[in-house]
């Protein structure tokens, strides 16, 4: 029998409430000038919700920093039969040692399965993100987890080992991965990949690295480590805003191919740098793909020439098994009359049931 979730928006409701009858809790107290002493009446409060499953709680837009979050997440911490939690401190006062306290409190719920953890704009370094996620891996029974920390000060991930992070997430099967506007470089990001491939049984991976300082030598560090991702099914890339040219995206999209049991694939790389035409080096990436059933491709933004839409309706054809399509080329100066072309080419796929292309 599903347990009746109840909802609160302001911190003197929840006060009044019959603590100890929550299950499933809903707190939305952003925006609302949490103070320390709030934050330790909160603490009382949550630590009698012994029975509760499903904690979602907002904190966004309260200015709080190291002593406060110490403070609010120890209460989360003494509810440790909880198997969901979902929290959103974004765009508050964050830094690494905050982010280090909230990793430390994690590692006591020996229940939690599902986990997300919204840190966009704060003040977090490399050394704060990584130990966050080190300290994650001590959550045994994770098995679905996103972390948004957007905006922040992470760019010199390069300097960790993000392998070590990472190896321990044996129960994790689903992982999204927000890293926008962090400045990171391309060999950052690769060793990214490289230390997500240490999550044995990730079958969903959603990453996103939107307006970072990444270029094609991600795209070819990808295909070298491709091997190694041979469980996931679905992917959903976002590396939009960045300096990755029409070659790249090729490259990267033939990695792809070669992983055996994906099924969904999505990549954005709209706003990049498709400055050359790829015709004359379309042969080499002509493999054939049995395995990927829905594509989704978003290449708005960029210099789209003419000879390149015939040789991406030819490139799409190499998807044998392909029954949704969805294709974003606005914005890309492309003529009309040649839209026809390109969905001439698609609709050669033979399996395919839907497709969608926007001009």
């Amino acid at each position: 029998m599903l347990q009746q979730t109840v909802s609160f928006i302001s911190l003197e409701k929840f006060i009044s409430s019959q603590i100890n009858n929550h299950i499933n809790l809903i707190l939305n107290l952003r925006n609302d000038n949490i103070s320390l002493e709030d934050a330790q009446i909160l603490n009382l409060r949550l630590q009698k919700c012994i029975d509760l499953q499903s904690l979602t709680l907002n904190l966004s837009q309260n200015n709080i920093g190291q002593e406060i979050i110490s403070t609010i997440v120890q209460s989360i911490s003494g509810c440790n039969q909880m198997e969901q939690l979902n929290i959103d401190l974004s765009e508050n006062k964050i830094d690494k040692n905050g982010a280090q306290i909230i990793g430390c409190e994690l590692i006591n719920f020996k229940h939690l399965q599902i986990l997300n953890i919204n840190l966009n704009f704060n003040a977090i370094s490399s050394e704060g993100a990584f130990h966050l996620i080190q300290s994650l891996k001590s959550v045994q029974n994770l098995s679905s987890l996103v972390l948004k920390v957007c905006e922040n000060n992470i760019s010199q991930l390069i300097n960790h080992n993000l392998e070590y992070a990472f190896n321990g997430f044996q129960c994790l099967s689903r992982l999204e991965l927000y890293l926008g506007g962090n400045k990171i470089c391309s060999q950052a990001a690769s060793n990214l990949f490289i230390a997500l491939s240490k999550c044995p049984n990730l079958k969903d991976l959603q990453l996103s690295l939107v307006d970072n300082k990444i270029d094609d030598n991600v795209c070819n560090n990808i295909s070298q480590q491709i091997k190694n991702y041979q469980k996931l099914q679905n992917i959903t890339f976002d590396l939009s805003f960045n300096k990755i040219t029409a070659i790249g995206m090729l490259e990267l999209i033939s990695s792809f191919k070669k992983m055996q049991q994906l099924k969904n694939l999505s990549v954005n790389l709209s706003y990049n740098n498709f400055r050359s035409s790829f015709e004359y080096d379309l042969q080499e990436y002509m493999q054939i793909c049995t395995n990927i059933f829905k594509f989704l491709l978003f290449l708005n933004g960029n210099k789209i020439y003419s000879q390149d839409l015939n040789c991406l309706g030819i490139f799409l054809q190499t998807f044998k098994q392909l029954k949704f399509l969805e294709l974003n080329l606005s914005n890309c100066n492309i003529l009309k009359q040649n839209h026809e072309k390109l969905k001439f080419q698609a609709y050669k796929i033979s399996h395919l049931v839907k497709v969608d292309i926007l001009f």
